[in-house]
């Protein structure tokens, strides 16, 4: 992998870009092993399991949302599926936990109140690893500035700073120190307005970049403005390279156990057709930078 064979002192100047962190976790479990610095910019933030269990009783106690009463019945192993195999919330309301969480909802308590009792009679277990119980006093402490539950699951999904500690990033953190040196891997999104001698980008296989699981079931209008959407994104991503872009997809991907093959991404394929001169993607402009293309070694998710 050309990424790997960078000097030490030409790291600074290279960026790993993609269009989402997922596919390039092998790149940096290597990046590990090898104990090259890197650092990643962009990427999602995922909510610890056990409160985004909280919040969803939280929500089912604000406002009977149905998506929670489904997401907290599969995750407690409740049937609420009726003989029509309909999803009937009645059904979840008769369960154990249900009438608990009815209980709670009832009483009209301030949010400070519905936080103690849902922690304490539904979350809370003596085999909880202690980071978890932190967590839950945590949430307790800041409670109080909240007189409502609504009041709070806006804040939650609003002030990403103050509830940071609940969430969990979806890449590793660099173990080695990043003070000097250190390779760029973003996501396309976060490199927006910055620049480096040398780009790769990778990832670029049908079904992540572009995804058209994002456009099932849009109008031929809509699916169009989606695709043109991405080539934009693409636009972005290769206009990032100073000197030289290098654009690879991964020739399978194994997930939970099975083997994918995937094809080249329309944008490689585009490029291959249509070199450098294309309007679309990689642009013909007065730069005229080099463009190479590969595969990837195979990519476990």
């Amino acid at each position: 992998m050309r990424i790997l064979q960078l000097e030490a002192d030409t790291l600074n100047r290279c960026a790993v870009l993609s269009n989402n962190l997922r596919y390039l976790d092998t790149l940096i479990n290597k990046l590990i092993e090898l104990e090259l610095p890197y650092k990643v910019f962009g990427g999602r933030k995922l909510i610890k399991r056990h409160i985004r269990f909280l919040n969803h009783v939280l929500r089912i106690i604000d406002s009977d949302n149905a998506y929670s009463i489904r997401k907290v019945a599969q995750y407690a192993g409740i049937d609420i599926t009726d003989r029509d195999g309909k999803k009937k919330r009645s059904l979840f309301f008769q369960s154990e936990l249900g009438m608990l969480i009815l209980g709670i909802k009832e009483r009209n308590l301030p949010f400070m109140d519905v936080l103690q009792e849902v922690i304490n009679r539904i979350m809370r277990d003596p085999e909880d690893d202690p980071s978890v119980s932190a967590d839950y006093d945590m949430l307790l402490a800041l409670s109080s500035d909240y007189e409502t539950t609504a009041d709070y699951l806006l804040a939650f999904a609003t002030d990403k700073d103050r509830f940071a500690p609940f969430f969990l990033s979806d890449y590793k953190e660099c173990p080695v120190d990043i003070s000097e040196e250190f390779l760029t891997i973003s996501t396309i999104h976060s490199a927006k307005g910055l620049e480096w001698d040398r780009v790769f980008i990778m990832g670029l296989c049908e079904g992540n970049f572009p995804n058209e699981y994002f456009c099932q079931g849009l109008s031929p209008a809509a699916r169009e403005a989606f695709f043109n959407g991405e080539w934009k994104k693409m636009y972005v991503a290769s206009t990032r390279a100073r000197e030289s872009l290098t654009l690879t997809y991964p020739v399978f991907i194994k997930r939970k156990g099975y083997t994918f093959q995937k094809e080249p991404s329309r944008f490689i394929i585009e490029q291959l057709i249509n070199g450098n001169t294309t309007t679309k993607g990689v642009p013909a402009d007065n730069r005229r930078i080099p463009v190479r293309y590969g595969t990837e070694r195979p990519f476990v998710c």
